[in-house]
């Protein structure tokens, strides 16, 4: 009898949903969680397949969260992207005043340097350096954009340029500099292929919708760049009514809407009612959104929570945070939402009986669930009744926790760390390069 000798390798299809699990995506958000990214980095060092399927993966979202801590991963995430212009695109800038050339040779240190310890350190301007191109298709990756992330990265990134081309009007090299290369990088995501999926915004300013790299959402040689986005992560001041105009603009089909740390200097009700306004807009043009999150608000719930009743037929999961419910009317929109599979209560505060009450006798679809986190809501006792009747855990009080909701561990792991980065410098001889 003859034995077929079985392939030591695994069909990439199965591989491909294997990676995807580890990097431990949440069914009914959508969401990534970065920590958990760090479990393909070795990945990418077994075998050629490997590589070809971790590499698109971890590329998919390559800006993170962007502490300081990891700041340099992101500008080593631009340095690669430049690598992958081509000449058209090279040329374009030259003409502007920025040679990109003098700089992709450069070594991003992750320790403090001087300018003339990056100068001396890095042989710029050799003629004896080669640049090799790029061994994946990267841009093409993209899914996910951090794009407050992205504008830091790129900032980095130009000061670099600017040291090495040692320009002595420096200030006006960077601000034309930004601008450009984030145009150049928008237009290279178009002309490679990425499919964005996601789009986060943590603006640093109270409205950033003069900002030039903010209004490229809106401009029609991006729109189909910015169009497809499914989930839409936003945070900051209030008073952000134009950016919200300028997502209502470019965004039509959001299916995921995360609400982050909204805060104000003062408690203004006109800039309440402007926000409410600008958000409901948002929330109008959306076909059909599914679900929704809010963290850490402390304030503004009351401006927030009416816009859901725009959505109430299509929403299945809805998750508050640390969320202070103080002032808010009684949550007849949760009660409309009689679709929804599941609804997370994190420690929140403020939240009275008379608020619950419509949602403590609404009947919702079977295989509905509650989870909730917090000792001060289990204080109204039809509430704690509700509560355990709709968990999925034991009808213990003392069971009734997070279990296994998804949790966002925001531990900032980049993927650009040097096994990526040295794959490229070291990496495989021509025949191995695989490239996508």
């Amino acid at each position: 009898m003859i034995h077929k000798k079985m392939s030591p390798l695994l069909v990439s299809d199965v591989l491909r949903e294997i990676f995807l699990h580890l990097v431990d995506t949440c069914e009914s958000t959508d969401q990534q969680f970065n920590n958990s990214i760090r479990d393909l980095y070795p990945c990418i060092l077994v075998n050629r397949q490997w590589c070809e399927i971790a590499i698109p993966i971890l590329w998919s979202r390559p800006f993170l969260y962007g502490t300081e801590q990891h700041e340099h991963c992101n500008e080593k995430v631009i340095q690669m992207y430049v690598k992958c212009f081509d000449d058209q695109d090279k040329l374009f800038l030259l003409n502007q005043g920025i040679d990109v050339s003098e700089i992709l040779n450069y070594h991003l240190d992750d320790n403090e340097n001087t300018e003339e310890d990056i100068i001396k350190d890095n042989n710029f301007g050799s003629s004896d350096a080669v640049i090799n191109p790029p061994l994946f298709n990267y841009p093409r990756f993209l899914r996910r954009l951090n794009y407050t992330s992205i504008i830091k990265a790129i900032e980095a990134w130009c000061y670099y340029l600017s040291i090495e081309m040692k320009q002595t009007q420096r200030d006006d090299l960077l601000e034309n500099a930004e601008i450009l290369i984030f145009r150049s990088l928008l237009r290279l995501f178009l002309k490679r292929g990425a499919r964005l999926q996601e789009l986060i915004l943590y603006p640093d300013q109270s409205d950033p919708s003069n900002d030039e790299m903010y209004t490229s959402l809106v401009e029609d040689e991006f729109k189909e760049l910015f169009a497809p986005i499914k989930t839409l992560e936003f945070s900051g001041m209030v008073r952000m009514d134009g950016l919200l105009q300028i997502l209502a603009q470019r965004c039509h089909g959001i299916e995921h809407m995360r609400v982050k740390m909204l805060w104000a200097r003062n408690n203004n009700d006109r800039l309440v009612g402007i926000f409410r306004d600008s958000l409901s807009n948002l929330f109008s043009v959306q076909s059909s959104l599914t679900s929704f999150e809010l963290t850490q608000c402390k304030a503004y719930t009351n401006a927030i929570l009416p816009v859901l009743e725009l959505h109430t037929s299509t929403i299945r999961y809805i998750r508050f945070d640390n969320v202070n419910f103080e002032g808010c009317d009684p949550l007849c929109v949760l009660s409309n939402c009689k679709n929804m599979d599941v609804l997370e209560i994190i420690q929140c505060v403020n939240l009275n009986e008379e608020m619950v009450d419509p949602i403590i006798k609404t009947k919702f679809k079977n295989g509905f669930e509650v989870r909730l986190v917090g000792d001060e809501m289990l204080q109204i006792e039809k509430f704690k009744d509700w509560v355990i009747k709709n968990s999925r855990f034991n009808k213990n009080i003392d069971t009734i926790n997070l279990g296994s909701v998804c949790e966002r561990n925001e531990a900032n792991i980049s993927i650009t760390e040097e096994i990526i980065i040295n794959n490229e410098k070291n990496g495989n001889s021509n025949d191995e390069k695989g490239k996508l």
